[in-house]
């Protein structure tokens, strides 16, 4: 059977819920493809997206450290801290909140302490709804981490040369979401970035079936 390559737009074209944007852009900025699946451009180009459900529902998470996940969606994962946005709360309200109940740490008010990183459009086949995820890379807290009922902290190198990882191992990303090491490399790197992930299968079971993410880009 004879394949033809899609055009490159079908690949660099922002996917439907991520446009317009969930976030807004700096001035004279704009998105910059970084990373899509399949890799396969025929297969990417063939595989479509899910229809986009009427309730979208919004989440938060916060990288600080790792944290293995002890109940709930995504038990046996590392995942970053976080949850549901609660009304009347802004997301980096409820980032706050969702750190010190899970973490057992406070953000002081210095600026630079906690940033937006990204924006996630996540879906999967066994939920009715989208998640929209806002991620937060934290880099001052005041307390020490501890455990939860939730989550179990555990500190990773971003380096992997033992000569410097000062010990610690490697992120885990084989334990991780299947997408997370599309997206994590760039919040440790302070690129901005938007993205979508659908998944299908059930629940913890589910697998990535296509994803898309994006680079804010400062330098247009």
């Amino acid at each position: 059977m004879t394949t033809t390559t899609p055009p490159q737009s079908q690949l660099t074209e922002i996917p439907p819920g991520l446009s317009p944007l969930p976030i807004t852009l700096p001035p004279d900025s704009h998105i910059k493809p970084f990373t899509n699946g399949p890799a396969n451009p025929v297969e990417y180009a063939g595989s479509p997206w899910r229809e986009l459900p009427v309730l979208v529902k919004k989440y938060t998470t916060t990288i600080i450290v790792q944290g293995m996940k002890k109940r709930g969606w995504g038990i046996g994962k590392y995942n970053g801290f976080g949850g549901k946005v609660e009304p009347n709360e802004s997301s980096l309200d409820a980032a706050k909140r969702e750190l010190h109940e899970e973490a057992g740490v406070t953000i002081p008010p210095t600026p630079g302490s906690i940033t937006h990183a990204g924006t996630l459009l996540f879906l999967t086949s066994s939920v009715e709804w989208a998640f929209h995820i806002d991620i937060y890379r934290v880099d001052k807290f005041e307390g020490e981490i501890t455990e939860s009922d939730e989550m179990k902290p555990e500190w990773f190198s971003i380096n992997p040369e033992p000569s410097v990882s000062n010990g610690l191992p490697p992120i885990p990303y084989d334990k991780m979401w299947e997408t997370d090491r599309c997206w994590l490399p760039l919040l440790l790197s302070n690129k901005k970035f938007v993205g979508r992930a659908d998944f299908v299968g059930e629940k913890d079971q589910s697998r990535a079936h296509k994803w898309w993410y994006g680079i804010v880009d400062l330098d247009s």
